[in-house]
C-alpha cells in the first residue's frame, strides 16, 4: 500500500505526484493520495483506492495528524518505508521501515526523471474532458489556421522568490522569439492564449486580434487543448509542462523555457525540470 501526503499544489503539481506514485506502484497495489483533487478529475480509474481528502478533513490531516503524529512514525520511530525526494537533486531516497508493506510517499517529484514515460503513456484520461477540449479548441480556431498554444503565467508568480532573485514571470523576449520561429514553420498560425492573466498577455504580446484568441477553460480542459494545438509555446509552469507533454507528435513544435524557474541565475530549478521532449529557448538571450 502507497500513502502519499501531497503537498497541495494545483494540477500541474498534482500529475508529477501522481506520475510518481503510478512508477513506484506495483501492479494492483492500492494508493491513497491525501489530495489529488484535481489530477483525479483528468485520470478516473488509474490508481486503485486513489482517494483523497477535501477541505477540512484535509486541513485537519495536513496541520495536526502529519506533523504530529505521523512523521514522527514514519522519519523516528520508522514504522513505515520513507520514500522521499531529496531536496535540490533528482535523487530518491527510500528508507525501509519496520512495516515494509506500507510506503510512505513525500516530494513533489517534478521532472522525467521521476517517472516511468511508458507507464504514463498508458494513462486513459477522461473522454468527456477529452471531447470537450477538442470542441472548445475548435470553436476558437477559426478554419484552415493553424492552432498554436501559448501559455505564459503570471499573476502569483510576482510573490515567488527563487534562488533568491524574485518574481520568475518569463520575459516577454522569450515569447516573441517563440512566435518568430512559429512564424517561419506556419504561414497562417493562430495563437491561442492561456494564461492565469489573458488580457494583460494579449496586450503584452500586441498579436492582431485575428490572429489570436484567449481560453478561459478550467485548468483540467486547458491542459488537452493545448496538448491538441499543433505548437506549444510553453512558460515555466507545471500546468504548461504537462500540456507539451502531451502534445508531443509527428511534426509538433514545442518550446520550453531554458532553466525553467531558475533562469534569472541560469540554474535549472527545479533540478530536472526541463521537459526533453521540447527546444529550450533562453530567456535572457531570446
Amino acid at each position: 500500500m502507497i500513502i502519499y501526503h501531497t503537498f497541495g499544489g494545483r494540477l500541474g503539481n498534482q500529475l508529477f505526484q501522481a506520475a510518481f506514485a503510478a512508477t513506484l506502484a506495483r501492479p494492483g497495489e492500492w494508493v491513497f493520495f491525501t489530495k489529488m483533487d484535481h489530477a483525479l478529475k483528468l485520470l478516473p480509474g488509474a490508481f486503485k483506492g486513489g482517494n483523497y481528502l477535501s477541505g477540512w478533513r484535509y486541513k485537519l490531516v495536513d496541520r495536526s495528524l502529519v506533523p504530529f503524529m505521523i512523521r514522527p512514525l514514519v522519519h523516528h520511530l520508522r514504522l513505515f518505508t520513507l520514500v522521499r525526494e531529496i531536496p535540490n537533486t533528482t535523487q530518491v531516497e527510500v528508507r525501509r521501515g519496520l512495516i515494509g508493506g506500507v510506503r510512505w510517499i513525500e516530494g513533489y517529484f517534478q521532472g522525467e526523471a521521476f517517472f516511468d514515460a511508458q507507464k504514463i503513456a498508458n494513462w486513459c484520461l477522461n473522454p468527456e474532458l477529452l471531447d470537450q477540449a477538442k470542441k472548445r479548441l475548435s470553436a476558437l480556431v477559426p478554419p484552415g489556421r493553424i492552432p498554436v498554444a501559448l501559455h505564459w503565467r503570471q499573476g502569483d508568480y510576482s510573490n515567488y522568490e527563487v534562488l533568491g532573485e524574485k518574481n520568475p514571470t518569463l520575459p516577454i523576449a522569450y515569447f516573441k522569439t517563440a512566435i518568430q520561429r512559429i512564424r517561419a514553420l506556419e504561414p497562417h498560425p493562430y495563437f491561442v492564449i492561456f494564461s492565469d492573466e489573458p488580457e494583460k498577455v494579449a496586450e503584452l504580446l500586441d498579436l492582431d486580434p485575428g490572429e489570436r484568441a484567449v481560453s478561459r477553460q478550467p485548468p483540467e480542459i486547458d491542459v488537452l487543448m493545448m496538448g491538441f494545438c499543433r505548437h506549444l509555446i510553453l512558460s515555466n509552469s507545471t500546468l504548461a509542462w504537462w500540456a507539451g507533454f502531451w502534445g508531443q507528435g509527428p511534426g509538433k513544435k514545442i518550446f520550453a523555457p531554458r532553466y525553467w524557474l531558475g533562469w534569472k541565475k541560469k540554474i535549472v530549478y527545479p533540478p530536472g525540470i526541463e521537459p526533453g521532449f521540447a527546444e529550450s529557448l533562453d530567456p535572457i538571450s531570446s
